[in-house]
Formats: structure tokens, C-alpha cells, sequence
């Protein structure tokens, strides 16, 4: 009997799994990139802004040549792209410190040990066990998708009452298409494991300004069902856009 291994691709910027052969489920995130982010043009616009401050001050007193403003506008243009790419490394950092810490291992980054300490305390003061980390979940019953989530754990006072979705988040706060992509792991798990998830959390952890910035948030019961059907919404309207752009070979 051969075991198919479940395969992530990328095609056009959209996430895919691979369940079976020729069998591809869209992931969680990119079916939420339907969802607009209002907050992204000011970040960009003030790391622009900043960019712009920066290159411009050593020539405080000075003619301004075009050279000058060439050199203002490249580095304008790029200044976004260098603090993705910079927050993207700091949560890939993040992301495999917690996940060690999670199976027990140690953590060898000294950037990551306060991260990791607050992980700890997280997990013990919820009394949280981890059981699967970093594992791929799909869904082909209440929902057509696929993800990866970071930690499904349980309750070590009440073990056999149901299980806990964790994810851990790098970003400057929790946003709404955080919740729902917990929701639609836990429903998930619930799906391939055949046992309740009633929980969830968002756990955020950033380095802002050299200071640990810490939150989070947890999703119980009825509040979880509702992000869900949410989720399913998104997911109707990412559908129905693709289905429009190739209508009209946008």
C-alpha cells in the first residue's frame, strides 16, 4: 500500500495542497487574501514616509539635484518591500523557536528566548498540552481547504473533553482573518479527527522598538461556529472572484 504525502505548491501566489494525486485544496490563507486589509497602504505609506526622512537628511542645507530625487523615489519604492521581507524573517524565526520549544527541543536562537518564555507561560497558565505541531489539516466535508496549523493541543485538567487550536502570530496585532483561520482548523481537526474543537487562540509575539510586544486571544464555543460560517463566506466570494476573472481572462 503506497501513502500519499499530502505536498504544498505554490502556483500564481495561491497556496495549494496536494491530498491525493491530481487532488488540490486551496489553503486557508490564500482563500482569506480575499479579504481586504485597509491597514497595509498607511504601513507602506509610512515606511515610505520614514525612508524618504532618512536618505533625505544628509542633504539638509543643500541644493536638491534630480539625482538626488531619483535616488528618493528608489528608495521609496523599495522601503516596503525591505520591511516585508525583514517582518517575514523575524516570523519564520518565531514560528521555528515556538515549534521546537513545542516538541521539546532546545531553542538555540538568543533572539527567540523570550518569545519561547512566553510560549511556556502561555501553555502552562491555560494548562495546555501540545500534541501535534506544525501539522497539515484539510477539510473535504464542511469546506473545500487546507493548512498548516501551528499546534493542536489539549487540556491537561479534562484531556478527553475535545481539542485546542494554537497559533502564533509575528504580526503588530490580531486581526480579524486570524480568527477565522482558526476557526476553519478547528473545524478542520474536528473533521479528520472525529473529536470536538471548542477552542482556539491567537497568540501574538513582535519585536517593536527592541521591546517584546505580546498578546492573545482566545475563540470558545458559539464565537468559534460564527467565525467559521464567516470563513465559509470569504471562501464563497474568493470563489466566485476566480470564477469572474476567468470568465473575463483578468
Amino acid at each position: 500500500m503506497t501513502i500519499h504525502k499530502i505536498r504544498v505548491r505554490t502556483v500564481e501566489g495561491a497556496r495549494y495542497y496536494e491530498v491525493r494525486p491530481g487532488v488540490y485544496l486551496r489553503s486557508v490563507t490564500t482563500i482569506l487574501g480575499v479579504i481586504s486589509k485597509p491597514g497595509l497602504l498607511p504601513w507602506a505609506a509610512n515606511i515610505g514616509a520614514v525612508e524618504a526622512m532618512k536618505f533625505l537628511r544628509p542633504y539638509v542645507g543643500m541644493t536638491v539635484t534630480e539625482e538626488v530625487l531619483r535616488g528618493v523615489d528608489h528608495a521609496v519604492r523599495k522601503a516596503h518591500l525591505s520591511a516585508r521581507d525583514s517582518s517575514a524573517d523575524y516570523g519564520t524565526l518565531v514560528h521555528e523557536a515556538v515549534a521546537a520549544a513545542a516538541r521539546g527541543l532546545p531553542v538555540e536562537s538568543l533572539q527567540m528566548l523570550p518569545v519561547v518564555e512566553r510560549f511556556k507561560e502561555f501553555l502552562a497558565r491555560e494548562k495546555i498540552e501540545p500534541v501535534l505541531v506544525e501539522e497539515i489539516v484539510y477539510s473535504e466535508k464542511e469546506g473545500i481547504y487546507g493548512g498548516t496549523v501551528d499546534l493542536v493541543g489539549r487540556r491537561t485538567t479534562a484531556p478527553g473533553v475535545g481539542g485546542i487550536v494554537v497559533d502564533w502570530k509575528s504580526s503588530n496585532a490580531i486581526y480579524p482573518d486570524h480568527i477565522l483561520q482558526v476557526a476553519a482548523y478547528a473545524k478542520a481537526l474536528e473533521e479528520r479527527l472525529g473529536i470536538p474543537f471548542r477552542e482556539a487562540w491567537v497568540v501574538r509575539c513582535n519585536n517593536k522598538n527592541g521591546e517584546l510586544d505580546y498578546e492573545e486571544r482566545g475563540i470558545f464555543g458559539i464565537d468559534l461556529d460564527k467565525a467559521f460560517q464567516t470563513f465559509k463566506a470569504a471562501q464563497v466570494l474568493d470563489d466566485g472572484l476566480r470564477q469572474l476573472r476567468e470568465m473575463l481572462k483578468l
